[in-house]
């Protein structure tokens, strides 16, 4: 713990980017209904956005190892399936969108 707290000193809540102020900012900043408008600002009359990470299994893989290995694994399935709602969206740690012109 000690270690990880020395390479992580403002975990939960990193520092921003850069851009932003705040954590709490750059994290408003970036939520797909952002995006999805910023994107119809710049034209874009259709934004089909999909989930592609729901659950953070890669924080199970730092905290529990070999352990968070197996749970990783044993949950990526309930992951894609969680990313195949659309309720997820505003959930995803990752979304992807794909914009079309008319």
């Amino acid at each position: 713990w000690k270690s990880f707290r020395k390479a992580y000193p403002q975990f939960p809540l990193p520092k921003p980017h850069g851009e932003y102020a705040s954590y709490w900012e750059e994290l408003r900043c970036q939520r797909p209904s952002r995006w999805a408008e910023l994107l119809r600002r710049g034209g874009f009359d259709r934004t089909e956005p999909t989930a592609l990470s729901v659950l953070p299994l890669q924080l199970l893989v730092t905290f529990l190892g070999p352990l968070g290995i197996s749970l990783n694994r044993r949950l990526s399935s309930l992951d894609r399936a969680l990313c195949r709602s659309t309720s997820a969206i505003p959930l995803s740690q990752f979304v992807c969108f794909v914009a079309t012109r008319s």
